[in-house]
């Protein structure tokens, strides 16, 4: 069990904990395969994927949607 907020801040500050786990060697092309994420961001994922809400419900601290995604056929 981790506590991901703390409850005697409220709702207004959130605060996590980060899990235990073994540092990673840093990848040897890792700025070639951010660049070419920052290139792609407006063309590529979230930004331009086409859907339509089925349902939205507001939590405390999050808003759960659920969505058909539409594919171009």
């Amino acid at each position: 069990h981790i506590d991901i907020l703390d409850k005697n801040e409220g709702l207004r500050i959130g605060k996590y904990k980060m899990l235990p786990h073994m540092k990673a060697h840093p990848a040897k092309d890792r700025l070639k395969k951010l660049n070419h994420t920052m290139s792609n961001m407006d063309k590529n994922g979230l930004n331009n994927l086409k859907y339509k809400i089925i349902s939205k419900k507001n939590e405390a601290l999050y808003t759960n949607l659920t969505v058909n995604i539409l594919y171009n056929t």
